[in-house]
């Protein structure tokens, strides 16, 4: 009798178990159709083909190796017809963030790219609020862009010239809070000497020498090598503005509408100098020599070359235009939202995206209206220009803004902008 009373107990209790069992499953079940339920119609797409579908609660902090990123917003339920989102940056100044531009709203289906890297925050706002501020959720990511196949560094080394007076590379996407995957290695090839930085990337070189910089991203598993020579002796070619008799230096690369004069030593065994020459209304391409100091007046495009009897050969490029085209100048009619709203200086030539920069004209152009003028950017993607000379930046970058007078394409005039992250 004990026997069977103590059998029947194990059977009760086993059920009892079972029971448990069953309704931790059903728990866990529930508790899986609940989480897919917590799912937010914010979608980010990456270059590298991963997808992050953001979550109401507990969403991981995202690392990955990407060159943009791609905001949706996907409500396949039809209850929400959008939402509001901002992308946040760290900042140069003063406050350690700044969004890239306003509050943006997508509709449902819509998706929004993005080129940009380093420390990001996406802040995002459930479709039913409609509120244009406030209430946001934060989701923060680390997105490693490529130091080759894009605009992470930034430098003034232009491929196929080796010979520079400085050389500047920085990596702006971690420039405030650094970035642990981030090493890079100069070398002096003369002298032997190495310097290294980790966690930022920020050369400035002027120092005579011969030099071999790496730039290594670990994350991605990827580096990068520039080499260049930096001379500050008689090899180098010396550009000024020659206006009435009045002369100031032009830097390499520069845009002025006055003449160019080209000089160099007598006691480097140089004979001439050679350029090539292209009008902005035409494809082709003139070639030929000049004799030391000669003076440019042409409009147009242009490249100077000497080679030192040792051989060394330095080039050196410059643009005559037919005016100048000014930012912001003090006492215009309006200014862009760089000066008004980002502390940017009068007259100055970068800009932060999402930013804006007003272009006027000198007294030299045969217009100051500036809606008898076509204006274009040398990439969309960094920087557009309205019909009325207003610059937005997208993206960091150099871009060129040219003007054309409409009336006659010869009259051209061209503005080299950087903006900034």
């Amino acid at each position: 009798m004990k026997s069977v009373k103590k059998l029947m107990l194990a059977i009760v209790f086993a059920m009892i178990i079972s029971l448990g069992l069953f309704s931790s499953t059903l728990s866990a079940k529930a508790e899986s159709a609940n989480a897919i339920e917590q799912m937010t119609p914010w979608i980010l797409t990456f270059d590298n083909g991963q997808i992050v579908h953001i979550k109401k609660e507990n969403q991981q902090y995202i690392e990955v190796a990407s060159n943009s990123i791609s905001v949706t917003y996907m409500d396949t339920t039809g209850e929400t017809s959008g939402g509001y989102f901002e992308i946040w940056v760290p900042d140069i100044g003063v406050v350690p963030e700044r969004p890239i531009s306003d509050t943006m709203y997508l509709e449902n289906g819509q998706t929004q790219t993005f080129d940009l890297g380093g420390t990001v925050t996406f802040r995002y706002k459930t479709g039913d609020d409609t509120s244009y501020s406030g209430g946001f959720t934060s989701v923060s990511m680390y997105i490693s862009r490529s130091i080759i196949t894009s605009d992470r560094i930034s430098t003034n080394y232009v491929e196929g010239q080796y010979v520079y007076e400085r050389v500047d590379f920085c990596e702006w996407d971690t420039f405030r809070y650094g970035d642990q995957y981030l090493y890079s290695i100069l070398r002096n090839l003369r002298t032997g000497e190495v310097k290294t930085q980790s966690d930022f990337c920020f050369w400035y070189v002027e120092e005579p020498g011969e030099y071999e910089l790496e730039i290594q991203n670990k994350f991605r598993n990827e580096s990068r090598t520039w080499y260049f020579i930096i001379e500050k002796n008689s090899s180098f070619i010396t550009l000024e503005n020659w206006n009435n008799q009045v002369i100031t230096p032009l830097n390499n690369c520069d845009y002025t509408w006055a003449g160019v004069k080209v000089s160099y030593p007598t006691n480097l065994g140089i004979s001439n100098i050679s350029y090539e020459y292209q009008a902005f209304d035409s494809a082709y391409v003139e070639k030929g020599t000049v004799d030391n100091e000669f003076i440019f007046w042409r409009k147009g495009q242009y490249k100077v070359t000497v080679t030192t009897s040792d051989g060394k050969v330095c080039s050196k490029f410059f643009t005559i235009t037919n005016f100048d085209i000014l930012c912001d100048p003090q006492g215009a009619s309006t200014y862009g939202t760089e000066v008004l709203q980002n502390g940017g200086e009068y007259g100055g030539t970068t800009l932060s995206v999402g930013y804006t920069r007003c272009l006027f004209l000198d007294g030299n152009a045969p217009s100051q209206s500036r809606l008898k003028y076509n204006f274009t950017s040398s990439n969309n993607d960094i920087a557009t220009v309205s019909e009325y000379g207003t610059v937005t930046a997208k993206q960091a970058g150099v871009v060129i803004i040219t003007c054309t007078l409409k009336s006659n394409p010869t009259i051209v005039s061209k503005i080299v902008l950087i903006v900034r992250p």
